[in-house]
């Protein structure tokens, strides 16, 4: 009896939660029906139209409640397809410009100038004030070119109502000057060059020339200077063949005395700062394009420097030293914040230069030995990575 008494409760919760959510889509869905009519009656049809930000007390305004009923109504007068919609990051511009802010504090007249400096010809003013256990939604669509108010509607959601399915956009809220901290991983392949047999004497070389991919894992921080532009420090450790797991460097046909064959591969650092410019497509996603500088510092796998292999009276040793370069580079990707504190993202990246790592070896009998290239690679031009950030 208790087992059902839970699972019928259970039941009734989500059904209440569905009817929330459609409640909430049918009031937005029918304002902006009211505004795209208001609009074709007045022969308005494919007119610029900007949602200025709507006012609300200090509460509701750390909420993000102004934002998200902003948000909410743009995107159901997008779906009526009778307006063009000016992008919300041009009008916050323009209202910084006008030393105006966002708190959506504007009358009518001072938004019809503000209108007419982005070419809309439609303004959408509001207000969210909450009485009781509901919101009231109070918006107006203005005419830019007269200050007149051609409609109005007002609205009432239950709190738990639009909380639930505004929750969505309220996390889509970019902190200002947010800093973030994040966890990265990368791979990329390193492009070797082919080489032939290597011989001194009597004793050959055969190459392996194997294609490693490279790693990288590391720790950074972000830092929002403004809305539409970020900062990025990294520091990340690199390694092809993950250190020395990858293949011998050759192989030989000489009877080996003491056999130890060197592995390919390189282990060091890359630091990398970069500058981002970001725009939003779609909630929750942010799309970023930048440039930046990265710094690598690699040098031989750390198990073959002390290596050395002798067949018959030719002894083999590693002679490789490290190597060091800059390099600008360009990447692109993709950043999804369900919630303002939280982000996963993935980028991808292009090394303007590149430089080669050679690892050698020495092959000497008695004292006197020549130099060999066993291993010609080139650091990868291209490479993802992709991370994890918390901001605060």
């Amino acid at each position: 009896m208790k087992l059902n008494t839970l699972l019928i409760s259970a039941l009734v919760a989500v059904s209440a939660t569905a009817a929330g959510a459609s409640e909430l889509g049918d009031k937005f869905e029918k304002t902006a029906a009211a505004f795209a009519a208001a609009g074709t009656a007045r022969q308005l049809t494919g007119a610029s139209l900007a949602v200025f930000p709507f006012q609300a007390e200090e509460k509701l305004a750390k909420k993000k409640v102004d934002f998200a009923v902003g948000e909410l109504l743009a995107s159901h007068l997008l779906k009526q397809g009778v307006y063009k919609l000016t992008e919300r990051v041009q009008l916050e511009e323009v209202l910084k410009e006008q030393k105006l802010g966002l708190s959506g504090a504007v009358d009518s007249k001072t938004a019809s100038g503000i209108g007419k400096l982005l070419g809309a010809r439609l303004l959408v003013l509001g207000n969210v004030i909450r009485m009781g256990d509901s919101y009231q939604i109070t918006a107006k669509l203005i005419d830019s070119e007269t200050s007149e108010m051609i409609a109005s509607e007002i609205t009432e959601v239950p709190v738990q109502t639009f909380d639930q399915e505004a929750g969505r956009y309220l996390a889509l809220v970019p902190d200002q000057q947010a800093v973030g901290i994040f966890l990265n991983l990368g791979y990329g392949f390193t492009s070797t060059t082919k080489l032939g047999p290597q011989t001194y004497e009597t004793l050959t070389l055969d190459p392996a020339n194997p294609e490693l991919p490279q790693i990288m894992g590391g720790i950074g921080i972000r830092y929002w200077a403004k809305p539409r532009w970020m900062a990025q420090f990294d520091f990340n450790r690199v390694a092809s063949s993950a250190g020395g797991g990858g293949e011998n460097l050759y192989t030989t046909a000489n009877p080996a005395t003491i056999a130890e064959k060197f592995r390919a591969g390189y282990t060091g650092f890359m630091v990398r700062v970069s500058l981002d410019r970001t725009t939003r497509p779609s909630a929750p996603f942010v799309w970023h394009n930048g440039a930046g500088l990265a710094f690598y510092n690699v040098d031989s796998v750390e198990m073959d420097k002390e290596l050395q292999s002798t067949y018959g009276i030719y002894n083999v040793r590693l002679d490789t030293e490290g190597t060091s370069y800059f390099t600008p580079f360009l990447r692109t990707g993709v950043e999804w914040r369900p919630q303002a504190r939280f982000g996963w993202s993935l980028f991808a990246n292009m090394n303007v230069l590149s430089k080669d790592y050679i690892q050698e070896v020495t092959i000497d009998k008695g004292g006197a030995g020549q130099n060999f290239t066993i291993w010609k690679t080139s650091f990868p031009r291209f490479y993802l990575d992709s991370s994890i950030a918390l901001y605060f």
